[in-house]
């Protein structure tokens, strides 16, 4: 359950005493709206945890924002090398870059990747981190061009 809401964040309590849940990983929370039953998945990153008051556990998440796409990357440098990654659109509005969020040990600065964004195949470089955490990295990328597009 939601304890409170900022800007910024969540604070979520569970009842259980040990979950599977660490520092650092990402995690899907689901709002529903007040006036509806429309339900609207949120991607957080568990910034804190501590055990609460009730026995159970209580996790500090941070709001990333932005509609979350699955896609998939393959390194351009190792075409057996693929991961399911997530694409976050930029938005004009509230100055974000577009970036990926990326398994552990797959990122580095500069390599160049096949990204499929809504059907679309990509050649990107990856540009700097924005998001690093035990679990993941998120960073920025700069486009190439389209992959048909792209000399080998």
């Amino acid at each position: 359950s939601i304890g409170n809401e900022s800007e910024s964040g969540y604070l979520l309590s569970c009842a259980r005493r040990h979950t599977a849940l660490r520092v650092g990983e990402l995690l899907g929370v689901i709002l529903l709206e007040r006036t509806d039953a429309v339900a609207a998945l949120e991607l957080t990153v568990v910034r804190w945890m501590r055990h609460g008051a009730d026995g159970g556990q209580e996790a500090g998440v941070e709001r990333i924002h932005g509609a979350a796409a699955p896609v998939q990357c393959r390194l351009l440098s190792d075409t057996a090398t693929s991961r399911q990654c997530l694409f976050l659109p930029s938005s004009s509005r509230q100055d974000r870059h577009a970036t990926l969020v990326a398994p552990k040990r797959f990122y580095t600065r500069g390599q160049q990747l096949h990204v499929e964004v809504v059907g679309k195949p990509i050649i990107v470089e990856a540009g700097h981190l924005v998001m690093d955490t035990a679990c993941f990295d998120r960073f920025v990328f700069h486009a190439q061009g389209e992959a048909a597009d792209v000399a080998p």
